[in-house]
């Protein structure tokens, strides 16, 4: 009977019915909790809490991981220790308490290194490091965010390997190394367009246009904001597309009045496909 509201609880979560799915985690867990089944009770807690994160409650996330590690330490689980302190290390940094969020990824990632699962470890390192760059620790950040993309490459994981160029290129300029994180930013863009993921693609030139408005290049900056708007117009983005029409709309009084026109006629035209 678990197994099948197991399963539901997997479906709803698959469909994006995820209010409905925790309503299906709460039921295992009352049935588990009456039959005293901690194994079931924890397993349960960290699907639980992954939807919950999903839905940003990290909060009420956390304190389901830190339930279910404290299960799975007394059952002397290493694999359930692991996979409930690389969770909460992750809930616990997207909530500012980046301290117990180290101490938690330090924990999980011993165990997979133990345990020689790279795929474990590659996530790990990375969230890891992100954890550190909250806490402002940047050279560790910095490190570890640059180990675990050598981990992704020998993975051959694609995607991961893009998102860690783009957090590279977040990393730089939140130390103000405004031409390194363009050239993060760069390469990033390209294995975004190679993986044919495009609204990460215009997050990215977002990125790029942002520090061009830093570098006081500012016709770039809004030729690289208005690729970018294209491009959620497309994907229906049309919230964040506004946003940063608003955006351009409030730079054009810094160019030139050629410049000015033209990148106002370019908004013109993206309104009426609105």
């Amino acid at each position: 009977m678990a197994e099948e509201l197991i399963q539901k609880a997997r479906m709803l979560e698959e469909e994006d019915k995820l209010e409905e799915a925790i309503e299906v985690y709460t039921q295992i867990e009352k049935k588990a909790e009456e039959s005293g089944n901690t194994e079931l009770i924890s397993q349960i807690h960290v699907e639980k809490g992954l939807v919950l994160t999903k839905l940003d409650r990290h909060g009420e996330a956390a304190e389901l991981y830190r339930k279910a590690l404290e299960n799975y330490e007394k059952l002397g689980d290493e694999s359930g220790i692991a996979d409930s302190a690389y969770n909460l290390c992750i809930a616990l940094s997207n909530m500012g308490e980046n301290k117990e969020a180290i101490k938690n990824g330090e924990r999980a990632l011993a165990i997979y290194q133990k345990h020689k699962m790279p795929d474990y470890v590659a996530d790990t390192t990375y969230a890891l490091g992100l954890a550190y760059l909250e806490d402002e620790q940047n050279e560790k950040g910095v490190e570890l965010i640059n180990q675990a993309y050598s981990e992704y490459k020998k993975l051959k994981n694609e995607e991961a390997m893009a998102s860690v160029l783009l957090d590279l290129g977040n990393a730089q300029m939140g130390l103000e190394n405004l031409d390194e994180a363009l050239e993060y930013y760069k390469k990033a863009l390209k294995k975004f367009e190679e993986l044919n993921d495009s609204v990460s693609y215009a997050d990215t030139l977002v990125c790029m246009a942002e520090i061009l408005e830093e570098k006081e290049d500012p016709v770039k900056a809004a030729d690289t904001y208005v690729k970018a708007i294209e491009i959620y117009v497309k994907e229906n983005l049309k919230e964040t597309a506004e946003d940063y029409i608003k955006r351009v709309e409030n730079m054009l009084w810094d160019l030139s009045k050629s410049s000015r026109r033209r990148i106002r006629n370019l908004l013109d035209n993206i309104k009426d496909n609105l």
